[in-house]
């Protein structure tokens, strides 16, 4: 059972499509991009508002504090830079 307030990962998934399709322009739809791609945006725009390693940590729920930049981070924005 899930606890009151809660978001089961079907619906969240069903809200990810949602939004997809309600953007504008539409977001194309890429399988099994859901929730690695909402965590990898997160990270980049944590870091782009340079958050601290430990609070991204915290706000992520990550046990260490590398996990977000090696394996969230935008490898594309990390070598434009």
């Amino acid at each position: 059972a899930v606890a009151r307030g809660t978001l089961s990962h079907s619906r969240a998934v069903t809200m990810l499509r949602a939004a997809e399709r309600a953007a504008s322009p539409a977001v194309d739809y890429v399988p099994g991009r859901s929730f690695h791609g909402l965590r990898r945006a997160f990270v980049d725009g944590a870091v782009e508002l340079q958050v601290s390693a430990n609070a991204l940590q915290q706000l992520g729920g990550w046990t260490d504090e590398r996990t977000p930049k090696t394996v969230y981070r935008d490898r594309e924005l990390v070598q434009g830079r």
